[in-house]
C-alpha cells in the first residue's frame, strides 16, 4: 500500500473492494463468489448502495446488493466500474 502510494492518508478508499473483487473473479475461495454487494457509509452512519458493474454468464450487467438489475429497473445509486473504479451518478438500466 505504502510502495502505490495508497496509504498515505492513513485511511482506506476503495482497497478493500478490490481486494474483494480480485478474490471472487479468482474463483479459488468457494465461500465467497457472484456480483459484490457494496455500501458506502458516511461519517454519521447515513448509507447509500452503491449498483456494481459485473459480468454475469458472459453479458456485463449492473447488479445491485448483489442482484441483477433485470432491463425494466431503474436504479438512482451510484455506479462503479469494477476494473476501473469509476462511480457514474444518476439512472442506470440492467
Amino acid at each position: 500500500m505504502q510502495k502505490r502510494k495508497k496509504f498515505i492518508s492513513g485511511y482506506f478508499d476503495m482497497e478493500p473492494f478490490e481486494v474483494l473483487r480480485d478474490m471472487i473473479r479468482e474463483d479459488q475461495f468457494n465461500a465467497i463468489g457472484g456480483a459484490p454487494q457494496l455500501l458506502k457509509v458516511y461519517e454519521h452512519m447515513n448509507r447509500i448502495p452503491i449498483a456494481v458493474k459485473w459480468a454475469i454468464n458472459q453479458e456485463q450487467l449492473t447488479t445491485l446488493l448483489g442482484r441483477p438489475l433485470q432491463t425494466h429497473e431503474i436504479s438512482n445509486y451510484p455506479t462503479i466500474d469494477p476494473d476501473t473504479l469509476i462511480i457514474e451518478k444518476g439512472s442506470s438500466f440492467g
